[in-house]
């Protein structure tokens, strides 16, 4: 799902009210070519959110991509530009930034957004290094000199490291494991894993976007065709299971009033209930065939796969303890032209109907 809202105003609510500001101060008319490319920087660089699966890979492709640098040049020169319009300046129009002030707007840049992330998930995360860096351009160094204190230390390392954020992997395979989903839960665990290998080879620590990314397609191609099977179990299963059970059901004496038989009139009724009967077994052997053909598993088997307990949970009535018991017996005998064993039919008749 794309990036949500209040974390995209996060990201770019401080860059959002800096460029309202400049625009309020006339940076639009006295610099109009580059207030234009600071502002179709920052709504590509929300564009891009929509594009994202979360807030991790937007992340990376805003460092990897080097769109905040792409969004502070124009900005602070249009906002040197004001400054030149409104007061005069020495180099007239067109003259270079001012050091002073593209170190003031940079660390500017950096004090908002540690406000923004006042309360966010990741201001843990993220707040320590935007610290450091608003530290260090406090500390009365010139421009190029904190610029390369910046490479020098390793910052412009851990910040582009920002972008990918192990708690968020981490976060990736809880969820997985919440929704009982064992295929994603192994290649998120992989993920941390690639995660880690990065990290390790980094004497800070820092994980380089663009390799993470490289290490996410390979683990996301080697695990795709295991989530393929799984996801074809998970839709496949529950389908033969409610094949047998409405056929079984079909065969009681209360299936002339449960909702699934219902018709308008009594004769509608009675058509649908013996169209089930009918029917129903002729279905099921056909996708039975079709799971067999295709990954090669019996209607035993299916029960035994990794995926059965989300099927289960989500399977509702039709999967009580009782109800997957009946299915797992009735399978052999449902055939065409063949009718449910007696005792299994006096248990499924004994459930009642669905409502």
């Amino acid at each position: 799902m794309p990036v949500p809202p209040d974390q995209i105003a996060t990201m770019l609510g401080p860059m959002r009210d800096q460029l309202a500001q400049a625009e309020a101060d006339g940076a639009a008319d006295a610099a109009p070519t580059d207030f234009a490319d600071a502002r179709a920087a920052l709504d590509q660089m929300e564009a891009l959110a929509a594009e994202s699966a979360d807030m991790g890979e937007w992340s990376q492709v805003l460092a990897r991509d080097g769109w905040w640098q792409r969004f502070t040049d124009p900005y602070t020169r249009a906002l040197v530009a004001v400054g030149e319009k409104k007061y005069g300046g020495a180099g007239g129009a067109g003259a270079p930034p001012d050091d002073a002030t593209m170190l003031a707007n940079m660390v500017g840049v950096f004090e908002q957004s540690i406000t923004q992330l006042a309360g966010n998930p990741d201001e843990a995360h993220l707040v320590p290094v935007l610290r450091e860096v608003v530290d260090l351009g406090k500390s009365g160094l010139s421009f190029p000199r904190f610029l390369r204190e910046l490479e020098l230390r390793g910052i412009n390392q851990q910040m582009l490291g920002l972008s990918v954020q192990r708690h968020h992997l981490e976060a990736q395979a809880q969820q997985a494991r919440d929704l009982l989903d064992p295929a994603r839960e192994q290649m998120a665990t992989a993920l941390v894993a690639a995660y880690d290998g990065l990290a390790g080879r980094n004497e800070l620590g820092v994980v380089d976007p663009l390799e993470f990314e490289l290490a996410r397609l390979r683990v996301e191609h080697e695990w795709a065709p295991v989530i393929a099977r799984q996801d074809y179990v998970a839709e496949r299963t529950p389908l033969v299971v409610f094949l047998l059970i409405d056929w079984i059901d079909a065969h009681t004496s209360w299936a002339p009033k449960d909702e699934r038989f219902l018709g308008d009139n009594a004769a509608q009724t009675k058509e649908n209930i013996e169209r089930t009967q009918q029917c129903n077994p002729g279905f099921v052997r056909v996708r039975l065939d079709l799971l067999s053909e295709a990954i090669g598993l019996d209607f035993p088997a299916l029960f035994d796969e990794p995926i059965f307990p989300q099927v289960r949970k989500n399977g509702g009535p039709y999967f009580s303890d009782e109800r997957v018991d009946i299915a797992r017996a009735l399978e052999p005998a449902c055939t065409p032209g063949a009718s449910p064993p007696d005792d299994l039919l006096a248990r499924a008749a004994a459930i009642g109907p669905n409502s």
